[in-house]
């Protein structure tokens, strides 16, 4: 007669229904290294609610670094450049079908500045970052708008009706407080304000206006968005500035306005 094998126990994470066992714990810190950070952060937070000391490390922890994000400044710049390379210059001298089969590639390379800048640019970030990630994004955007070519006109199908660029712009503007939103608002109503309308031109960005209707403009912005297709929007070749569409210049870096 064959005896079925005991259930065993179910684990507890109850601090009262734990028992104590012996640990080495001169081996801890490699213990908890060995844990994935979902566990660790699970195990901490029911350490901080049974023991206030704990939960005090923890807030502590958490200030300290909070007030030192609020004191870092970082520069996106060089993401608005990268980005304009990717539009312009990396794929410049493939044929059109080779370029087109790029395109994925070169999209994801744009998106990835997308991610760079939310993962570095949290809602406890330093007024002047934020103001920064804001500057970056209008930057690539605009690059987007107007760079000529078929890397450019297929990145803009992916804008029509999505992509992150502009809910990341609406997430960093809703983490500004008032006094900071009143020093970005002449920066609103001159460069993004401009660039709503270029964006406008080509079909993309729709919810921009969301974004400059957060900065509560007085006049406010009428949306003057039309239906109409990619190969029906102008391309403006400009080539001013980094955001401005182009062929390469050999040891020229486009110009930040």
């Amino acid at each position: 007669m064959t005896t079925r094998p005991a259930k065993r126990a179910r684990s507890s994470t109850n601090p009262s229904d734990l028992q104590d066992l012996p640990i080495d714990l001169s081996k801890i810190t490699k213990v908890v290294g060995s844990l994935p950070p979902s566990s660790v952060a699970n195990l901490l937070s029911i350490a901080a609610t049974a023991y206030p000391h704990i939960a005090t490390l923890v807030q502590n922890e958490a200030d300290r670094l909070a007030a030192a994000e609020r004191t870092k400044v970082v520069d996106f710049d060089y993401l608005s450049k990268s980005a304009w390379r990717t539009l312009n210059v990396s794929y410049a001298r493939m044929k059109d079908s080779h370029a087109y089969e790029m395109s994925g590639e070169a999209s994801e390379d744009i998106e990835g500045c997308f991610s760079t800048i939310e993962e570095q640019c949290p809602e406890n970030a330093s007024f002047k970052t934020k103001a920064n990630a804001l500057e970056t994004l209008r930057k690539i955007a605009k690059s987007i708008c107007m760079s000529t070519g078929v890397i450019p006109r297929e990145i803009r199908k992916d804008y029509h009706y999505g992509g992150s660029l502009v809910p990341l712009m609406l997430k960093i503007v809703d983490s500004l407080e008032e006094k900071e939103m009143e020093e970005l608002r002449s920066w609103c109503d001159d460069k993004l304000v401009e660039l709503q309308g270029i964006a406008d031109d080509h079909c993309i960005f729709e919810d921009l206006g969301q974004v400059v209707d957060s900065f509560a403009v007085e006049d406010g912005i009428e949306d003057e968005s039309s239906n109409c297709d990619e190969e029906n929007s102008p391309e403006v070749d400009n080539n001013d500035d980094e955001e401005s569409g182009g062929t390469e210049k050999a040891g020229n870096e486009p110009a930040v306005t």
